[in-house]
């Protein structure tokens, strides 16, 4: 596959990704080559976080889906993404945008007070790119993207990080960590819940649309984590 081919069928990806992380009050951490992650919960605080979490992960199945048929044959034409409505309209998006283009970015309340511990949801996402597809010009693929999702819950250190010449919002810390090796558990259009996670949505799963079933999995002892961390799966609605 040719680099420029990755690079168009990444972008129409992100293209139909991301507008649901803002749909659902979420906040686009950094794309990492072919995944996102997104947090919920801060930099605007969300009492249903893991929820918003929950529901932007099942609607991203259900769009990839479409995805894929529209990939399989049709030409791939990305939008412009900051000019996507779900984007340009978002509260989170505008609040980044205005704090990131400051003159004084250094001197806004909003770093000074963003290195705080605040109790969020944090949500990475990764696609599987298989290497049994054929990419031609207009991008024409014989199987579809796949897709995993981790999602954990808990404090962190949220903030603008970097220097006075270049600042990025970003999150860190153990419940960061645990969310990515959940994803990197979960198998290919998988979704993977912490406990914790699972308890703050359990009593709202009938009215989640594209969810089949939640499962309970054996409990996991995750790379580099002394405690045991209880798991559920959610199957989504493929078709």
């Amino acid at each position: 596959m040719k680099p420029e081919d990755v690079v168009i069928l990444l972008n129409r990806f992100f293209s139909h990704m991301i507008p649901i992380i803002f749909k659902h009050k979420g906040t686009l951490d950094k794309l990492l080559g072919d995944g996102i992650m997104a947090v919920f919960g801060t930099p605007i605080e969300d009492s249903e976080s893991c929820l918003n979490a929950v529901r932007a992960a099942l609607e991203m199945f259900t769009v990839l889906h479409n995805l894929n048929k529209n990939l399989i044959k049709q030409d791939v034409n990305t939008p412009d993404l900051k000019n996507t409505p779900e984007i340009k309209n978002s509260p989170e998006f505008q609040n980044l945008s205005e704090l990131k283009t400051s003159p004084e970015l250094k001197n806004t309340p909003e770093i000074k007070k963003s290195f705080e511990m605040k109790s969020h949801i944090e949500m990475g996402s990764g696609i599987e790119m298989r290497k049994n597809f054929e990419m031609r010009k207009n991008i024409e693929i014989k199987k579809g993207l796949e897709m995993s999702i981790g999602i954990n819950y808990g404090e962190l250190v949220s903030g603008f990080m970097g220097s006075e010449q270049h600042l990025n919002y970003t999150v860190v810390g153990d419940v960061v960590n645990a969310a990515q090796r959940l994803q990197s558990l979960a198998g290919c259009n998988e979704i993977f819940l912490s406990g914790i996670v699972y308890d703050n949505i359990c009593n709202h799963l009938e009215s989640l649309d594209n969810l089949v079933d939640a499962v309970r999995l054996d409990d996991v002892k995750l790379k580099g984590k002394e405690n045991i961390t209880s798991l559920y799966r959610l199957i989504p609605i493929l078709k």
